[in-house]
């Protein structure tokens, strides 16, 4: 049933898409197959001129640093350990593998068991620790490795935190937390750049090269323009001191000037342009007369030279203004809802000439409306329910070029609504209830084309639909509660699984538990009797790590406890039972990080607490007794900031505890400060209320207890592939409330920074990922709004970018479903083979005229699974399941079935090659 009506960002839905039914190789036994051989499991491929870099396990040494590595005397090359950094089967776990200026740059937990920078040459593969002028190791523990390489393709900067209080140059008498700093490629020494400033917002997402030379980086009361080359710095301010000033972040860089929020107490919050100059820094318009703030958020681009944002004066509430950059052409375009009352609009989406947006005029509620960006051309695009209640959408998601929402309507209820980006291609999905009584649709899960939820039905009560986002492809799924009169199963919790879904139901016979569904009756069943006969489970919580999903659930013996499932009966087990019998530990706040599990679970005697399980096995650890004795810490959950998990913790009736946590550590969970509870609303630019809790053991910057303050609940990461250059235009995916995430190209000026092709129209994103370029052609991996992934081709323009149908001996194939895409020669394809009868992963090649060769050199088709496509010198290597040697690397020059071949069974445990090195 609808909840509660909660404001969700319709254009925030965006991003890269879920790749799980590749790698569940689009069977059911696959991924139980591809286990089944043990594997060394490569990853992190990275090319550095002709020598392949690599990740992987022999079975003796742990995870360490491998490579490929081309040899005269041997035409098939060497494929070897580079270097032992910690000997025996444990492991340094290299990441972050980068090449940067021909060199290969990464990060690994040596034997002291502290994160290192190291390069290794690519043609010696010597390799070196990365330390200061001092000759100390830089640490990388929460470090970024190189990247912002400057234009001469010979400077880089990268980011790093002191550890116990000690800066770069030894001296403990001025402790920092964050340094800045600058190498040159190959040169295993480090200078300090400078010290972060307190409050620095400059992690590895949050500072922009302007030009050539010059950094930006959004700090508290400045920017901070630095020239990278010389080190030189200046302060840009728009109060008139430090104190006065508030940045909020650095745009995306526009014809040469950088957009930003800014705050002074004459003006209060407003947008702000700079050329990097004190002189080049100014207020756009003081919208909100005097210190008040105008509350500008939804900036959207409408042509060439305006943008439209919502924002409020002196007069107005919240509502529609544009802005062409002068303070003359900034004024408001429509009072919606006239007066003070405010219109709200949000959701802004640019299609042609005209903006969509969503707004309450206080007369129909909460609608969609559309603009041309003047008073007359702004009108409500379609009253949904007629009169003042509103459509309000609930559960929106995106698939396959097309967005679905659960909304109410005059002429149907409660249903799932389906929408291309257009008034007219909106549409219920199907009329489930028939007239407006409505099925009162929830828990919407898209996957691979498709798009499950539960509806409550006559017949069949409330059960498991699935569409595939027509009316005649919505269907029920399976009737998991088929008695009369018609009770209900009630799905809940419908969550993606490999190409599967995994949900709760009842059922007669077993009751409420795990079941798992691949859309067909056939193919959905119960999991596992978790609490045998008809006694409920009760799965709760799931919570999705790759291959797995965490759960709690009550098995009738041990109470409710913390449970995980890969999807099989086996498969699916309990991983501790934390209140020993049949008491429960009621495990809350699950929260997947890339190391592991944090939960809080109660164990009878220290009471409820954070605790920690890694992604590698072993048993849950506590993470700390927070609040001593067996009461516990009432907890509001879990967060992650660059990699850094903290969590609020209720102390006592009026306050709360920020922690930090580091299973990884000794220390495991360390204070940071201490907020007031319920906690008060602070502006935007200031610090959150609270006192700072000083350790003797560790110092965090007044940064992170911003950042921790302001980003919970956190935010989305927003990366994106990283751009490709065409006849001086570089092409990258951009996010528009307007148009989704689509292909965009620029030459660096405004006027040619423009959109390619909209290729999942309206609002809806397409996602363009594996961007590559062959014979000035540009290649890549998106959505249209029929297919699932497919291949894309474009020669820049709107007419000249298209979808890929190949033809061999005159005979037209379907589009393309794929991955991954990397050029060697011709354009390298991890794709869906398109052979008739046939539906396995394949490796495909695509000839610059659009024509393909095919050829399946695999065994067992249903097992293999290229992956990591990645090009080093005249060779393309990737990873790959045989079902004979495991995931092991692969290689191939020119024709596939003749020259594709294993390069190694890594895993094998035989004599190393020449390149290994004595650990250091």
């Amino acid at each position: 049933m609808r909840p509660v009506h909660r404001r969700i960002p319709l254009g925030k839905i965006a991003g890269t898409l879920a790749v799980a039914w590749f790698l569940a190789a689009g069977r059911p036994d696959a991924a139980a197959a591809a286990v089944a051989v043990p594997s060394s499991h490569p990853n992190q491929l990275v090319a550095v001129k002709e020598t392949l870099f690599f990740v992987a396990d022999d079975g003796i040494h742990g995870r360490e640093l491998w490579a490929w590595h081309p040899a005269p005397e041997n035409p098939d090359g060497i494929c070897g350990l580079v270097i032992d950094l910690v000997p025996g089967p444990k492991g340094s776990e290299p990441s972050g593998l980068s090449n940067c200026g021909g060199w290969l740059y990464f990060k690994a937990v040596a034997s002291s068991s502290e994160a290192m920078f190291y390069q290794c040459n690519p043609d010696t593969l010597a390799v070196e620790t990365i330390k200061d002028a001092q000759g100390m190791p830089v640490s990388a523990q929460e470090a970024q490795t190189p990247h912002l390489v400057a234009p001469d393709g010979k400077t880089f900067f990268c980011l790093s935190y002191t550890v116990e209080n000690v800066n770069p140059s030894g001296d403990k008498s001025n402790p920092t937390t964050a340094w800045l700093w600058r190498g040159t490629c190959g040169t295993p020494t480090l200078t300090p750049l400078l010290a972060l400033p307190e409050l620095c917002r400059a992690g590895p997402h949050e500072y922009c090269l302007l030009d050539e030379k010059t950094l930006l980086l959004s700090c508290k009361g400045y920017i901070l323009a630095l020239d990278g080359a010389s080190g030189n710095s200046h302060k840009i301010k728009i109060g008139r001191t430090e104190e006065d000033s508030g940045f909020f972040g650095i745009s995306k860089i526009i014809a040469g000037e950088a957009a930003f929020l800014g705050s002074t107490p004459e003006t209060g919050l407003d947008l702000w342009l700079t050329d990097g100059t004190q002189q080049g820094t100014r207020l756009v318009k003081d919208i909100a007369p005097g210190g008040a703030s105008s509350g500008i958020r939804e900036l959207c681009p409408l042509g060439k030279e305006t943008l439209l944002f919502a924002a409020t004066d002196d007069i107005h509430g919240l509502e529609l203004w544009r802005t062409d950059g002068a303070p003359d052409g900034t004024e408001l375009v429509k009072d919606i809802n006239p007066g003070v009352a405010q219109s709200d609009p949000y959701n802004f989406h640019s299609v042609g000439d005209d903006v969509y947006f969503v707004a309450d005029d206080g007369i129909h509620g909460v609608e969609p409306w559309r603009t041309d960006g003047t008073p007359e051309g702004t009108r409500m695009l379609l009253d949904a329910y007629t009169g003042s209640k509103g459509s309000n959408p609930w559960e929106i998601e995106s698939e396959n070029g097309l967005l679905y929402f659960c909304a109410t309507s005059s002429l149907y209820g409660e249903e799932v609504f389906v929408s291309d980006g257009t008034s007219a291609g909106t549409r219920v999905l199907a009329d489930i209830v028939r007239g407006n009584a409505g099925s009162g649709p929830d828990n919407l899960c898209t996957l691979s084309g498709r798009v499950f939820f539960s509806c409550d039905e006559p017949v069949y009560g409330e059960e498991l639909w699935m569409s595939d986002g027509t009316a005649a492809g919505t269907r029920l799924v399976m009737d998991i509660y088929p008695a009369l009169p018609n009770p209900s199963s009630s799905p809940r919790e419908v969550t993606a699984l490999g190409e599967k879904v995994c949900f709760v139901a009842s059922s007669p016979s077993h009751g409420k538990e795990l079941w798992l569904s691949d859309g067909t009756d056939a193919g959905t069943g119960m999991i596992r009797d978790i609490a045998p006969g008809a006694g409920d489970a009760t799965p709760r919580q799931l919570t999705s790590a790759g291959d797995r999903i965490f759960f709690t659930a009550n098995d009738q013996s041990h109470g409710e406890e913390l449970w995980v499932t890969d999807g099989t009966e086996d498969g699916t087990v309990l991983l501790c039972d934390f209140w020993p019998g049949g008491e429960s530990s009621a495990p809350e706040h699950l929260f997947v990080t890339a190391d592991g599990l944090y939960f809080t679970a109660d164990d009878g005697q220290t009471g409820r607490e954070p605790r920690f399980v890694s992604r590698n096995g072993g048993l849950p650890v506590l993470l700390g007794d927070l609040v001593p004795g067996p009461v516990g810490a009432e907890s509001a959950g879990f967060f992650d900031i660059e990699g850094r998990v903290y969590g609020y913790f209720r102390e006592t009736g009026s306050f709360m505890g920020l922690w930090r946590f580091m299973p990884d550590t000794e220390l495991t969970a360390v204070a940071v400060k201490r907020v007031p509870y319920p906690a008060p609303i602070w502006e935007p630019g200031t610090l959150p209320p609270g006192e700072l809790i000083h350790t003797s053991v560790t110092c965090f910057s007044e940064r992170d207890v911003l950042l921790a303050g302001l980003l919970y609940p956190p935010t989305g990461d927003d990366s994106g592939p990283q751009p490709v250059w065409m006849d001086h235009y570089a092409y990258f995916c951009l996010y528009t409330d307007a148009y989704g995430a689509e292909l965009w190209r620029s030459n660096g000026t405004l006027e040619q920074t423009l959109l390619v092709r909209d290729c999942n129209p309206g609002p809806a994103s397409s996602s363009p990922a594996q961007l590559c370029v062959l014979k000035d052609i540009l290649y890549f991996v998106a959505e249209d709004y029929t297919n699932t992934r497919v291949v894309w081709r474009s020669d820049g323009s709107k007419d000249g970018t298209s979808v890929i149908h190949p033809q061999i001996d005159f005979e037209t194939y379907d589009a393309i479903a794929a991955m991954e895409l990397q050029v060697q020669g011709t354009l390298w394809v991890a794709a869906r083979s398109l052979i008739s009868g046939q539906d396995y992963p394949c490796l495909i090649q695509i000839k610059a005229n659009a024509k393909y060769s095919f050829e399946d050199f695999n065994p067992k088709p249903h097992v293999f699974i290229p992956r990591q496509l990645t090009v080093a010198g005249k060779r393309i290597f990737f990873t790959a399941d045989d079902g004979i040697h495991g995931e092991e690397l692969w290689t191939s020059q020119g024709n596939i079935i003749e020259n594709t071949v294993m390069v190694k069974d890594i895993l094998t445990p035989v004599e190393q090659e020449a390149l290994i090195q004595e650990g250091r």
